[in-house]
């Protein structure tokens, strides 16, 4: 009796999986996958606040206003191809609100936020395909950090990334 309804469980979960991946992949990816597009010493620059290298990571001093802002890149990218970001936060005192904001190529100098709430777990999945404006090129990516004056977060990742089932439901949950 135990037997069955343990079975029956894992292949509820199964099914509940499949039929996750396929009802709700995301649209307008066919093809060759775009690779990753992740934070580097090299592409990631702080503009609001003071930032640190600390193994990688960038070590993140809220400014006077309380306000960080991490610049992934200058990108060119398309929206489509990266359906999925990653962001990974610790180390704040408060619980600091997080917004991510973009510029699309040809729009001229209007930017698009996407405020992603209070960041009370350390690791955030974001699906963009659900972000409001989030389409056609990306020519940067930046996130935006607001908490306490003189807080220091650590940011191990900010990243893009193609589709794939388990980024699918990390974005879920």
């Amino acid at each position: 009796m135990v037997n069955i309804t343990v079975v029956s469980l894992l292949l509820g979960a199964l099914a509940l999986f499949a039929s996750l991946i396929l009802f709700f992949s995301p649209s307008g990816v066919t093809g060759q996958q775009a690779p990753p597009v992740s934070m580097s010493t090299a592409t990631t620059r702080v503009i609001w606040g003071t930032g640190t290298i600390s193994n990688g990571d960038i070590l993140l001093e809220l400014n006077a206003a309380g306000m960080g802002l991490i610049h992934l890149a200058d990108l060119e990218i398309e929206a489509s191809s990266y359906p999925f970001l990653h962001l990974n936060i610790e180390g704040s005192v408060s619980d600091p609100t997080v917004t991510l904001a973009w510029n699309r190529s040809g729009t001229g100098q209007q930017s698009y936020s996407s405020p992603v709430g209070n960041h009370a777990r350390k690791s955030l999945w974001v699906a963009t395909n659900e972000l409001r404006d989030w389409s056609g090129n990306i020519a940067s990516l930046s996130v935006i950090i607001v908490g306490q004056a003189g807080e220091v977060i650590r940011v191990s990742d900010f990243s893009l990334f193609p589709t794939s089932p388990s980024r699918q439901l990390r974005a879920l949950y």
